[in-house]
């Protein structure tokens, strides 16, 4: 799955093939993230928390800008599931 920082999948992106509970050291930072890009066969979790903490959101498709529970610049962790 690929975190963009703006939305349409714009600016700043970053792919993750593994869970990261910590979003500060990455090239997309923590509550950066905007839109995502989720591949076939995957699902990605969203955590307003660092250490997938807080609200959070389940995605298996593109996302073109983040609402409702997490929202734009919001993400701090993510977990991502692959068949």
């Amino acid at each position: 799955m690929t975190l963009y920082q703006h939305a349409n999948f714009g600016g700043v992106s970053e792919k993750f093939y593994d869970n990261d509970p910590d979003l500060r050291n990455n090239r997309i930072g923590n509550d950066e993230a905007t839109s995502i890009q989720v591949d076939p066969g995957c699902t990605a979790i969203l955590y307003r928390d660092i250490n997938f903490g807080g609200k959070s959101l389940n995605v298996s498709s593109a996302v073109r800008e983040l609402g409702k529970p997490i929202k734009n610049d919001e993400v701090s962790s993510i977990r991502v599931f692959c068949r």
